[in-house]
């Protein structure tokens, strides 16, 4: 059993990016990480990929933009993002307030 308020806030490997790890990579099979991010108002996670993983993406509170392969989505509190591997994505913090995302990823 986890709780959220009990994990610590660590630094992602994007910029200014927070995230809390609810389960890494060798927890569950297949399951390289699952996590809550915090984007900042204006920040983003920049553009980059993953060579063997699936990443799915959870908007929990805000709004913003997810570019994904040449195609920009405007993401909200609700929206589900699945990225398959090796697609390029890229989000962005439009919001006035933090950008909440919870999302895994799952080896090919």
């Amino acid at each position: 059993v986890v709780r959220l308020d009990e994990i610590e806030e660590t630094n992602t490997a994007h910029n200014i990016i927070k995230k809390k790890v609810f389960l890494k990579n060798g927890d569950v099979p297949h399951v390289t990480q699952f996590a809550q991010a915090r984007v900042p108002p204006g920040e983003e996670i920049e553009e980059h990929s993953h060579q063997t993983m699936w990443e799915v993406f959870h908007v929990l509170k805000g709004k913003g933009v997810f570019h994904l392969s040449g195609e920009s989505y405007l993401i909200e509190t609700g929206t589900v993002i699945k990225v398959p591997p090796k697609q390029i994505h890229r989000i962005q913090n439009t919001s006035d307030g933090d950008l909440i995302l919870a999302y895994f990823g799952i080896a090919e």
